[in-house]
């Protein structure tokens, strides 16, 4: 912290303080770590210290998902991919995960999405490739 600036370095971070009301600031460069990395800084109050406490709390409920297609469809809906790895039940890498916030909004989308794509190809009937809670 930096007076009453809070300084933020994550852009998931960012762009969920921002969804939630938060103003930038100022953005600087990163010249305490040495990185090509920038600094957002956000006015301190305890709306902003709450909300960065529920971001790192809803983080820890990701959800997967292994179909490309549901994941595309899940971000056009407005969806944020938090992070993207390769696939847990694919050796060659060639494969890849997708975590999402938890949350019910999420599962409605993927009901919608497999309502009117839904079959073996996207993974509604396949259980082996159908969407796992990461916990």
């Amino acid at each position: 912290m930096n007076g009453d600036l809070y300084d933020v370095y994550s852009v998931n971070l960012v762009n969920w303080l921002v969804r939630h009301g938060h103003y930038i600031i100022k953005v600087t460069d990163d010249t305490k770590n040495n990185t090509d990395r920038k600094v957002f800084k956000f006015h301190f109050n305890q709306r902003l210290k709450q909300d960065v406490e529920d971001f790192k709390t809803k983080r820890n409920a990701q959800y997967k998902v292994y179909s490309q297609a549901m994941a595309n469809y899940l971000i056009a809906q407005g969806f944020d991919v938090l992070r993207a790895a390769d696939s847990d039940q694919d050796e060659t890498g060639r494969m890849k995960m997708f975590f999402f916030e938890e949350s019910d909004a999420l599962h409605d989308a993927m009901s919608k999405f497999n309502n009117n794509y839904g079959g073996p190809k996207y993974g509604k009937l396949d259980n082996e490739r159908t969407n796992t809670t990461a916990r």
